[in-house]
């Protein structure tokens, strides 16, 4: 007697939807929270434990998950090209792993950074050949996306000839390629390369170059920032970003006068958080009481980047020139916590004893000479990440700016 076939299996396509939406949101999250000083190692983990159960979502359904997300394959989206091809690449077939790099060829913008980080973060990638071959013949900013691709991978950089094509192609996106691989293998660069770097019309261009700079280690990087500092424009704070995580004692100064420049705005906070002087508590206790609640914020959250206490108050304050007037506008304005300046001064007035003798401090942590691993994975993503910037700068840590990127993280 003849067997029955077995029923085709099925699923609700609004539940696979949610998944791959959900996926797509959150992996947008983790690009923001690689460097949020708001997410611990802890809630980090959280997170990609949800783009995971979201990812398995996808991934019940086998291939014919590969129609299913086409359109995300190749519609402008970034996070939503990354979530289907990270899914696709898990699922490991022959099948999804061809539109994918089908998808790679021909994408460009947002949906090629996408397919990118998808071929990265994924645990194996397909066709090796193919990918070396682009790195040769594609457009330049498939080409690039290859060689990180495979720098991720394999551990391998592109040729010298094709890492400077990288770094001088007229693409900024092509040349901020170019200097993350710089910063992933420390690759020797030409002096006068970095030069054109640094006076580069493209403001993210010169941080990616300061950035890799950083990572690579370069001695001549610290005099370049301190003679930027000269001028606190504001378009330059992301560089004075790179010297208040780098700098030394020596630099209390002029941080110090970077953090209380006017003209950087309520940014300049940061720089004295990132640079954790104790000197420079009582100009952030003095700005929690500012008038201007960006200010009064940034200096509650620069407070609690040094000291690890928390300060906030139960008030919170629109911020922006102009409080809109219609009720409509003002219900979805944007709006800050303000910190507690009395109680920041009363945890101040008990731990400057012991933190004041410090020359380093984040998150209470006296870190001038490193810090324990069972204190550091208590640091934010944003100090994890400094730490171990400064620690690569000082030759104190042998890692690369890749193991900060890998999914998932290790805590």
């Amino acid at each position: 007697m003849a067997t029955a076939a077995a029923p085709k299996l099925t699923f609700i396509p609004d539940i696979l939807e949610t998944h791959v939406e959900e996926a797509a949101f959150l992996w947008g999250r983790r690009a923001n929270a690689l460097r949020s000083p708001r997410y611990t190692m802890r809630e980090f983990a959280m997170l990609e434990e949800r783009i995971d159960a979201h990812t398995q979502g996808m991934l019940a359904v086998g291939e014919r998950l590969i129609p299913f997300v086409d359109e995300s394959l190749g519609g402008g989206d970034r996070d939503a090209a990354l979530a289907a091809a990270f899914a696709l690449l898990r699922l490991g077939t022959v099948a999804a792993g061809r539109a994918v790099l089908s998808a790679f060829e021909d994408a460009a913008g947002p949906t090629l950074d996408g397919l990118r980080l998808a071929l990265c973060l994924a645990p194996a990638v397909p066709a090796f050949p193919q990918l070396q071959s682009l790195t040769r013949s594609a457009p330049p900013p498939t080409a690039a996306a290859a060689s990180e691709v495979l720098a991720f991978h394999f551990g391998t950089a592109p040729a010298p000839a094709m890492l400077g094509k990288l770094l001088t192609a007229e693409d900024p996106a092509v040349r901020r390629s170019g200097w993350r691989i710089v910063s992933y293998f420390a690759s020797p660069v030409e002096p006068a390369t970095y030069a054109a770097a640094f006076r580069d019309d493209d403001l993210t261009l010169r941080v990616a170059a300061a950035t890799a700079a950083a990572w690579s280690a370069l001695p001549g990087l610290l005099p370049v920032l301190r003679r930027t500092a000269s001028d606190p424009a504001p378009e330059h704070l992301d560089q004075f970003h790179i010297l208040a995580v780098l700098g030394s004692e020596a630099d209390l100064p002029l941080l110090t006068a970077l953090g209380t420049a006017e003209t950087l705005g309520p940014g300049r906070f940061r720089l004295l958080g990132a640079f954790g002087h104790p000197a420079a508590v009582p100009t952030l206790l003095a700005a929690m009481s500012s008038p201007d609640p960006e200010t009064a914020a940034a200096a509650g959250a620069a407070f609690t980047k040094i000291t690890g206490q928390d300060v906030a108050s139960d008030r919170r304050a629109t911020v922006g020139k102009d409080a809109p007037q219609d009720p409509f506008d003002a219900e979805f304005a944007d709006e800050v916590t303000l910190p507690d300046p009395e109680r920041a001064g009363a945890h101040w007035e008990k731990v400057q004893p012991t933190l004041a003798r410090a020359s380093r401090v984040c998150r209470g942590f006296d870190v001038s000479g490193g810090l324990g691993r069972d204190d550091f994975v208590r640091l934010d993503m944003e100090s994890r990440w400094e730490l171990l910037l400064r620690s690569r700068y000082y030759g104190a840590w042998h890692g690369t700016p890749m193991q900060l990127e890998v999914f998932p993280q290790r805590r």
